[in-house]
């Protein structure tokens, strides 16, 4: 692997599981077993290293969702589900925190950095729009096969099942249980 990657994939572990304030560049770099000036060869600060772990997730870790989308043996609703599925299912089997519960890259940057940072806050938005307008789309294929069924409009409700994802996120890391993002799954069946 190479070095940037080693200390994206550090960086987005410890970010997930302490915290951005929390987590000091010596101990990214002391994790990778490399002196200081590594990451800053490759990081001109670590805010512009949080920008390349958001940049880095969504380019290379949610790939698969992709694949869900352009998948034509299922309908839209099926697409929508599953899309929903494999990131609940990314977030359960990438817990690596003493207590097994992290939260989304999204919303633990975005709730600790948006006030402070407007390069991610405005990140953030870019990845957040990004994800609702393939929901969005996804709702109003749904609509016209119908296989959702909602006359709500599609970017509304699209926005709004995103926030409940991330809520359903947020309520599995402060419970320590699964029982929030099963919840979002079994209302997200219920369209």
């Amino acid at each position: 692997m190479e070095l940037k990657q080693e200390l994206l994939e550090i960086g987005l572990e410890l970010f997930s599981t302490k915290s951005y304030h929390a987590t000091g560049i010596r101990e990214i770099t002391k994790k990778a077993g490399v002196p200081t000036g590594s990451f800053h060869y490759h990081f001109k600060n670590k805010e512009d290293f949080a920008l390349s772990i958001l940049d880095y997730f969504f380019t290379n870790k949610l790939e698969r969702e992709t694949k869900i989308v352009t998948n034509s043996s299922l309908n839209s609703k099926e697409k929508l589900i599953e899309l929903f599925e494999i990131m609940i299912q990314y977030h359960t089997e990438n817990s690596q925190g003493p207590i097994g519960f992290n939260g989304c890259i999204i919303g633990n940057l975005g709730q600790e950095l948006c006030n402070q940072s407007t390069p991610i806050s405005e990140k953030i938005n870019s990845i957040y729009e990004s994800i609702t307008e393939t929901i969005t789309n996804l709702l109003e294929a749904g609509q016209k096969d119908a296989s959702v069924n909602s006359k709500i409009s599609s970017e509304n409700l699209a926005r709004f099942i995103f926030d409940a994802y991330e809520g359903a996120l947020l309520r599995r890391k402060i419970e320590k249980t699964d029982a929030a993002t099963a919840n979002f799954i079994k209302i997200l069946k219920e369209l």
